[in-house]
């Protein structure tokens, strides 16, 4: 039967974290073990602070590889999306003009309107 580390009278918390760490019971017992044939502790140093340069190291792809392009691209965007609409209001007016057109040339009274100014072209608009 064991006995609980935390009964044990005169035992701090460094001293309950050492014996918790020495018996092999958690992630702490394997924080402080050495790498196998490094020869490295994983202590305070390069391996403790590896997540937060990757994290680093994640952000600064993201900020230069991705952030600016993107940004560079949206502001190209905004500037064409001004031109093209003004192209399309040119487009649109264009178009009704095209299609008033089309609407007189359908129009039989137009088109005997101006088949009597070809005939006659002398006559106008307003004269006989």
């Amino acid at each position: 039967m064991t006995t609980s580390l935390r009964s044990r009278p005169g035992l701090d918390d460094a001293a309950l974290f050492s014996a918790l760490a020495g018996q092999g019971g958690g992630a702490a017992s394997c924080a402080r073990q050495p790498l196998a044939g490094a020869g490295l502790s994983a202590g305070p140093g390069l391996f403790y602070w590896a997540p937060v340069f990757l994290a680093l190291a994640v952000f600064a792809h993201f900020a230069l590889l991705g952030l600016r392009p993107a940004l560079r691209e949206s502001a190209r965007l905004d500037a064409a999306e001004g031109l093209l609409l003004d192209r399309r209001e040119r487009e649109e007016a264009r178009a009704l003009k095209l299609e008033r057109i089309l609407r007189a040339q359908r129009d039989p009274i137009y088109l005997e309107r101006e088949k009597r100014l070809l005939l006659d072209p002398a006559a106008g608009l307003l004269g006989r």
